[in-house]
């Protein structure tokens, strides 16, 4: 080999790497479902931006099933806050979303362009991907986004209520719920 032929090749072999490594990877074994009923772990990391909504959202879904959310300015700079931990079915929900939808073989786009853009990092059991794609791509991350949003709601604005709730117990009737 001369040396221009061998420097060819690892030119070649560099912008491989790197369009892996930008556009997305998703790595290797079959995932099984644990006895919950999702594989475990089962790990989400989902930003959403959607500037002509002025719309930022981040979730974090950790192994242990604590969900973290961030909305706004918070969200761009990835700085999102416990919020709870799922159970198990909401956990299994999230799961069927992902398999349902093919996510963990989802393909990205070196610059997505688009009216919503998602960056995604899911783990189920052995098996990871990461890329960043737009919204007409993967129709199951609209998908993901929402029930994510609704469960964090849930969880937040759920103790809300159950602070009210007690606070109206407490009073002995003398407090109303309108």
């Amino acid at each position: 080999m001369t040396r221009r032929m061998i420097l060819n090749l690892a030119a070649t072999c560099t912008l491989v790497t790197l369009a892996l490594l930008v556009c997305g990877c998703a790595t290797g074994e079959q995932v099984r479902e644990a006895d919950a009923g999702y594989p475990q772990p089962l790990k989400i990391s989902l930003f959403v931006s959607t500037p002509g909504e002025q719309r930022y959202v981040y979730y974090i879904v950790e192994r242990n099933g604590t969900l973290q959310y961030a909305g706004g300015r918070d969200a761009n700079l990835r700085q999102a806050e416990d919020v709870g931990r799922l159970k198990d079915d909401q956990l299994r929900y999230l799961w069927q979303i992902i398999d349902r939808y093919g996510l963990l073989d989802g393909k990205g786009d070196l610059f997505p362009k688009g009216d919503k853009v998602y960056e995604v990092e899911l783990t189920a059991g052995g098996r990871t991907a990461r890329y960043n794609t737009a919204k007409d791509k993967l129709a199951g991350l609209d998908h993901l986004d929402k029930a994510l949003f609704k469960m964090q709601g849930d969880i937040r604005y759920g103790k809300v209520d159950k602070a009210i709730e007690e606070k109206i117990e407490r009073s002995g009737g003398g407090v109303q719920k309108k």
